[in-house]
């Protein structure tokens, strides 16, 4: 491996690092919801989530964008 390939991958090595802290948004199905706890069930990528939601209330089978802060689930939520 030359010298600029070694360079090369130790900047993507830093960048896929630093990726893993970015908020990221992906596609989800609201599959429920509940009003007393303003959580509803959201499918992402074939796995359901319980999710806390802001704004109106969603409805079920409504397509959403699920907010991840730093790629934590934990930390997921939906805006409505």
């Amino acid at each position: 491996m030359t010298a600029q390939e070694e360079l090369l991958d130790a900047v993507q090595i830093m960048i896929d690092k630093a990726m893993e802290k970015v908020t990221k948004v992906q596609n989800g199905l609201i599959t429920s919801v509940t009003t007393s706890t303003k959580t509803c069930n959201v499918t992402v990528d074939g796995k359901t989530y319980t999710l806390r939601y802001y704004g109106g209330t969603p409805t079920v089978n409504l397509g959403c964008k699920v907010i991840i802060p730093s790629g934590n689930m934990s930390m997921a939520f939906v805006l409505v």
